[in-house]
Formats: C-alpha cells, sequence, structure tokens
C-alpha cells in the first residue's frame, strides 16, 4: 500500500484528485481516503507499481506537483490554476 498526502483546497479538490488518480494514472488497484483535516488529505492506495511511477504519472498529467516521495508514501501539492 502507498499512502498519498494531498495538499488541496477543499473537498471538491480532493474529490477530483481521487478521479484522476484512478482514471489517469496507471497500476492503481483501490483508493481508500484515510484522512480529511484543514488541507489536506491522505489517501491509501493499493497498487501494482512502485511509488515512484505513480508519482511520475502525477507530474506527467500536469497541475500537481510531488513535493516527496519514499518507498510507501508519496506528498502531492495541488498547483493554483492561472
Amino acid at each position: 500500500a502507498i499512502t498519498l498526502a494531498n495538499k488541496h483546497k477543499g473537498v471538491k479538490s480532493a474529490a477530483d484528485f481521487k478521479f484522476v488518480l484512478k482514471t489517469r494514472v496507471r497500476g492503481i488497484d483501490a483508493i481508500y481516503q484515510r484522512k480529511f483535516e484543514g488541507s489536506e488529505a491522505s489517501f491509501e492506495v493499493e497498487s501494482k507499481v512502485p511509488a515512484q511511477t505513480i508519482a511520475d504519472d502525477i507530474v506527467r498529467i500536469g497541475g500537481y506537483q510531488v513535493m516527496k516521495t519514499t518507498p510507501n508514501t508519496i506528498d502531492i501539492m495541488i498547483l493554483d490554476k492561472k
């Protein structure tokens, strides 16, 4: 399991991010929202691919910045749209 910490701008952004993960990132089997507090949401992801591969896909999508990765975690920030 991989934990994703997502700094966002509210519930809609967290829901949008979860949708992006499900539809545009390869190798994800399941996503579970574990925490929603302030401007941060945490998701647990079941995946067949390593965290770095997921992080690379998220960066390719655009609109997100990967702040940190470890073998089991990815910290992400949603970028402001201009």
